[in-house]
């Protein structure tokens, strides 16, 4: 189903995705499309708490060349939160992940994840190898090991965090909604800020709210291991591509360590950019993996 109209901000904020939805798993998936169908197809994954606007601007630069096709993943965006009695556990993602490609009818594509969109990306590279050509990973990295002994703290902290899960507060407006975006991102423009705030809120009944599912902000019970994720890695056949930024304030300690996981691994350090170095430098980014893409093809 297509809204088959194209976004844009009251500022005129250069978008032009389409908007469209697909019923998965009982729930309205939300996916923005760029491009020509005809063009090589490029699947793009948001990071936590974030929305498929993320990727405006580098799809902006990169849809001349590429089909490309970013979802809001469930609980974010505009795709629907989960019935009450539910929960986002990790692999839902990836399963739900699954059924897009099967809806897309899509063979041989190009992943680009930022954040939790890479780790889910990377995930699903391991999982279905022989589906993916080409993976860029932005800054999605599990690198955060616990001991087996944590697990009961793990278990009671989730069941008290979701038993006390409260309603959303409402934002003042949109500029308090794009000021809080910079708060957490002092690198990212005022533009960019503004645009994620209108594309990341809603009204309701005169109140501003975030669209993202509260829920999302309690902890999960299980943690994934470092030994469990490196078989994923591990089980990659495809050329990789990991983007850092050059002030990013993630803890990325031992990715390129453990990039030695990898089969065919290139990393690539992005300059005056933050976590979220597709905000910070779309074009450069956007030259980066091009250029990667570009000396992948048979």
């Amino acid at each position: 189903m297509k809204d088959n109209i194209s976004s844009t901000t009251p500022h005129n904020f250069p978008c032009f995705g389409t908007s469209n939805y697909v019923k998965l798993r009982g729930l309205n998936f939300h996916y923005l499309s760029w491009g020509d169908i005809n063009k090589p197809l490029i699947i793009m994954l948001h990071g936590f708490m974030d929305h498929s606007h993320t990727f405006d601007l580098l799809a902006f630069n990169l849809m001349n060349d590429y089909q490309i096709i970013a979802w809001d993943a469930r609980g974010f965006g505009r795709t629907e939160w989960i019935h009450p009695s539910g929960y986002y556990h990790f692999f839902d993602y990836l399963y739900d992940l699954e059924l897009f490609i099967d809806y897309l009818n899509a063979e041989n594509v190009t992943i680009i994840g930022h954040s939790m969109g890479g780790i889910i990306a990377t995930l699903y590279a391991g999982t279905f190898p022989e589906k993916v050509n080409n993976l860029v990973n932005i800054e999605g990295w599990f690198i955060n090991e616990s001991s087996f002994n944590d697990a009961p703290t793990r278990a009671k902290r989730w069941i008290e965090e979701v038993k006390n899960i409260k309603d959303s507060k409402s934002i003042k407006d949109l500029e308090d909604a794009s000021l809080r975006l910079r708060r957490v991102d002092n690198l990212m423009s005022i533009d960019v800020s503004e645009h994620l705030a209108y594309e990341g809120t809603k009204k309701e009944f005169d109140n501003l709210y975030w669209r993202y599912d509260n829920l999302h902000r309690t902890r999960a019970p299980q943690q994934t291991y470092i030994k469990q994720i490196e078989s994923f890695w591990k089980n990659i056949t495809c050329p990789v591509l990991f983007l850092k930024g050059e002030k990013s304030n993630f803890d990325l300690s031992g990715s390129q360590q453990l990039s030695n996981s990898f089969n065919n691994m290139k990393y690539v350090e992005v300059k005056e950019s933050g976590h979220n170095l597709h905000l910070h430098q779309p074009i450069q980014v956007s030259k980066i993996i091009d250029t990667f893409l570009s000396s992948n093809e048979n």
